[in-house]
């Protein structure tokens, strides 16, 4: 159920939608094109109290935190007045990305209907429930898509093997397309590529290729240059029906980085990202189709689990494995590196160092903000990372968010269905899991570049962790005795975890609600190092870095301010923020470092001021965000009301289950800190009558 802390962060939907949440009966999310989804979301019986749940396609509970971030998304969409748009832009709302319909209780409905880029590569058209238009940034257009994955499936295009008849595929720079057709030979029904009967393996590979997963919305490509185009693929269904889509790398990438790529979809006027292994896949795809028109046989060496990994399969089980066991590897952390970019205790940096080279895997668990999955993926770049010879660097980890729903499948692998596109029948498998993929991973990481591959599991306690990692507890034990693929599984050898393989979890020990128990058995073969809070002196130092490099990670400053920042703090002094030419940042830093002040507790029931931390470990991720909000204000948004906004919105969350007497000795120290009036104290009131205890009323 929406809270009254929802409800304060944002009063109504939008301007564009005025509904407040608490007041939404139905939202649906319509995306338009030739492959549109719909999705409705409405309370279960009509009940006012209920959470939002999927009605539509299939009824079932929705993600409430997928919801809530929807509907903070949309609630953060600012109207930028009426638009002026030409003919062109009007007619392109004929086909939009997005349709968003929020029905009331009172049964008024309004409308949000986001459209295809327009001239100024910085806004989007907007039509709103009264049919008028207005424009919206492009930056308010990516929120609210953060929010809409979770509940739409994007695909850029499905491609039913016994429904299409005919796929084209040009390459960029290629002499001439690929054409793939469903033909009648010998009263059969095949694959023909050049006249010639392709494999149904070859042509299902193919077509399972063209299954791209569209990433977040792009509406101008990075750097305003032209998209150097790749594939442009073309389907043919029943009906001739077609269907397109081009994929392209974006120009104008940093030197050194990763590329990327843009696909547009026919009918949908915006561009997706598409990740690089997808892209890769289909290239190895379409470089396939290619020999076999040449004739030439599948390529060899690959077998299902490697191939799923997307690696070669080593030469033979136990021997390779002795192979890669005798491989050095110096588990070294620069420690300069490291607190450059945290404050984070050395000791339990060292723990970490001895607990890795002892062969341990890592559990690390704190509270929220405390930096464990930060340093946990630091020290995976540092231990694991390297660069080639073109001078690109590697991060070289992989990093997957548990779930309630994993299973052995999900970490070791299983058996998969797979449908074969000639006779429609289904066949099977195996496809290889988290853990497994990465092992594999280590394994070709340490024969070409002599480095480790490790795996970080960030909330790991969201996981039924004695159910899914139950294959795992022996392999473990055993690395060289106990495969972790067999032979019939790989298909040919068996496949055994490297000893330099690590895996890396955090685990929150505050969120009670989402807590599976941890078998001994379990727990036996992890190392559990508890991140607590940094010193108070240095993290009040080094705040303004931090908060500097949220700026940059968030894309309102350039990278290069980071160069700028420890000049800034030695003319500022230890409070030196960027953007803060007249202190007025530094100011609230200092009170927000009062408010939070870790004190002795008090005896129980006595009433005095204490400080937030007495009570409750709030990670330092929690303080950036809110000075770096603070950062962001101006104007008639003074700085004073928009550090208690802050609060409100990154660290009351964190105080629910506090006994009234805790919460009161906080609100003494927010009198003292804001003034007897301030809306903070307020806020603080309502949560000390709450019947609950709770946050959340």
């Amino acid at each position: 159920m929406l809270s009254f802390y929802d409800a304060a962060r944002a009063r109504y939907l939008s301007p564009l939608a005025p509904v407040a949440p608490e007041e939404v009966a139905e939202l649906t999310l319509e995306r338009g094109g030739v492959d549109p989804s719909r999705v409705v979301l409405s309370r279960r019986g009509g009940d006012p109290a209920a959470p939002l749940d999927l009605a539509e396609p299939v009824a079932l509970p929705a993600d409430g935190a997928a919801v809530a971030r929807l509907l903070r998304s949309l609630a953060s969409l600012p109207d930028l007045g009426p638009a002026d748009p030409t003919p062109e832009e009007l007619a392109s709302l004929g086909k939009p990305a997005l349709t968003v319909t929020v029905r009331r209780r009172d049964g008024a409905a309004a409308a949000l209907v986001l459209g295809r880029e327009t001239a100024a590569a910085s806004t989007v058209l907007a039509r709103r429930g009264d049919g008028g238009l207005s424009r919206v940034p492009v930056s308010s257009l990516r929120d609210l898509d953060r929010g809409v994955p979770d509940l739409l499936d994007r695909r850029l295009l499905r491609v039913d093997p016994r429904e299409a008849r005919e796929v084209t595929l040009a390459e960029g720079g290629a002499a001439g397309p690929l054409t793939l057709r469903r033909e009648e030979l010998d009263g059969t029904l095949r694959w023909v590529a050049a006249g010639s009967p392709l494999s149904h393996e070859r042509a299902g590979r193919l077509l399972a290729a063209l299954d791209l997963r569209a990433g977040r919305v792009v509406l101008a490509p990075p750097g305003g240059g032209k998209p150097d185009t790749l594939f442009r693929v073309r389907v043919r269904g029943p009906g001739d029906r077609v269907r397109s889509f081009a994929v392209a790398r974006a120009p104008g990438g940093p030197v050194g980085s990763e590329p990327e790529y843009l696909a547009a979809v026919e009918g949908v006027g915006c561009l997706f990202s598409v990740s690089p292994s997808q892209v890769a896949r289909l290239a190895e795809r379409t470089a396939d189709l290619r020999r076999a028109m040449e004739g030439a046989p599948a390529p060899s060496g690959l077998d299902a689990a490697a191939a799923e990994a997307g690696e070669a399969a080593p030469a033979a089980g136990l021997a390779a494995a002795r192979e890669v066991a005798a491989i050095p590897v110096e588990l070294k952390l620069d420690v300069a590196e490291v607190l450059r970019e945290m404050s984070f205790s050395r000791n339990t940096m060292d723990q970490f160092l001895t607990n890795l080279r002892s062969g341990r895997n890592i559990v690390l668990y704190g509270a929220p903000g405390v930096g464990k999955t930060r340093f946990a993926t630091l020290a995976a770049r540092l231990l694991c990372g390297y660069t080639d010879e073109a001078g690109t660097f590697h991060q070289n980890y992989t990093i997957v968010t548990a779930n309630a729903e994993w299973s052995g499948y999900d970490i070791v692998g299983g058996l998969a269905p797979a449908t074969d596109p000639g006779s429609g029948q289904v066949t099977y498998r195996y496809r290889v899991g988290a853990v497994s993929r990465a092992a594999m991973r280590c394994a070709d990481s340490l024969r070409t570049v002599g480095r480790p591959h490790y795996i970080i599991m960030d909330e790991l306690n969201r996981a039924n962790v004695d159910e899914c990692f139950g294959r795992l507890l022996t392999v473990f034990e055993y690395r060289e005795e106990q495969p972790l693929l067999s032979a019939a599984e790989t298909g040919g050898y068996d496949f055994y975890i490297p000893p330099q393989f690590r895996i890396i979890a955090s685990m929150n020990v505050e969120d009670k609600n989402s807590l599976f128990t941890l078998g001994y058995a379990l727990m036996r073969r992890f190392a559990f190092l508890e991140v607590g809070l940094p010193d108070p002196d240095d993290e009040r130092e080094r705040l303004p870095v931090f908060v500097a490099q949220r700026l940059v990670e968030r894309g309102v400053l350039p990278g290069t301010a980071l160069a700028d920042v420890e000049e800034t703090r030695r003319r500022a002094g230890r409070y030196g923020f960027l953007l803060d030419p007249t202190g007025e940042v530094a100011a609230e830093a200092r009170k927000l470092g009062r408010l939070v002040e870790r004190e002795e507790m008090p005896r129980r029931a006595e009433r005095v001021s204490r400080g937030i931390r007495t009570y409750k470990p709030v990670g330092t991720s929690h303080l950036i965000e809110c000075l770096t909000a603070v950062t962001l204000a101006g104007g008639a948004y003074g700085r004073a009301r928009a550090l208690q906004d802050a609060v409100v919105a990154n660290i009351l969350p964190q105080l629910e289950g506090l006994e009234k007497a805790d919460l009161a000795n906080i609100q003494l120290r927010a009198v003292e800190v804001f003034g007897q009036g301030a809306p903070l104290v307020a806020v603080l009131e309502r949560m000390i009558q709450s019947p609950g205890l709770s946050v959340f009323g």
